[in-house]
C-alpha cells in the first residue's frame, strides 16, 4: 500500500467522522439546553443576614435563618451575590426561588437560588447598575469576586450565626 493510498484513506475517514460527530454533538447540546432551564417551583423571601459563602460545584451564600439554622442559597445571580457580600452581616430582605434544574446531563436537582436582596429600599439590581457605572463591569466583577473569595469558608458547618 502506498503513502498516497493511506493518505486518501485517512482523509476519507476524517471527512466521514467530521460529518457524523458534529451532528451527534449538536443533538446532545440541544437536548441539554432544552432541559437545563430552571423550573421555578416557589418564590419566597426572608429577612436575615448572610454570614459567608461556601463553594463546591456551585457557590452558595450562607444565610442565618435562626441561631441554629443556616439556609444555603445557590448564587447564580451575580448582582445579588455581590450585594450580599458587600453587606455581609447586615439584616437584608432576601428573595430566593426554589428551582428544579438540570445541572449535569441526567441529574436534576431541586435547590434554593438567591434571586435578589435589599437593604432598606436599595436593591441589588440598582446597586449593581450604580457600581458598574462607577467602576466599569470588569473592575467591579474582579473586586467583588475577590471579596466573595475572602468570605468563602471551607465548610458550611463553619458558619456562625451568633
Amino acid at each position: 500500500m502506498s503513502k498516497t493510498t493511506s493518505y486518501v484513506g485517512l482523509v476519507g475517514t476524517f471527512l466521514i467522522l467530521s460529518i457524523l460527530i458534529p451532528s451527534s454533538l449538536t443533538a446532545q447540546v440541544e437536548e441539554y439546553t432544552e432541559e437545563s432551564e430552571y423550573t421555578v417551583l416557589r418564590e419566597d423571601s426572608l429577612t436575615a443576614q448572610c454570614v459567608g459563602f461556601v463553594a463546591g460545584d456551585f457557590q452558595y451564600a450562607g444565610v442565618c435563618v435562626s441561631r441554629d439554622s443556616i439556609l444555603l442559597l445557590r448564587c447564580d445571580n451575580l448582582p445579588a451575590k455581590y450585594f450580599v457580600a458587600a453587606n455581609i452581616g447586615a439584616k437584608l430582605n432576601i428573595n430566593y426561588q426554589l428551582v428544579r434544574s438540570l445541572i449535569y446531563v441526567g441529574e436534576v436537582v431541586t435547590t434554593e437560588v438567591l434571586s435578589s436582596a435589599k437593604l432598606g429600599s436599595y436593591g441589588s439590581s440598582q446597586w449593581w447598575k450604580d457600581v458598574t457605572r462607577a467602576m466599569g463591569r470588569r473592575r467591579a466583577e474582579a473586586a467583588f469576586d475577590a471579596l466573595v473569595d475572602s468570605l468563602t469558608l471551607e465548610r458550611s458547618e463553619d458558619f456562625n450565626c451568633d
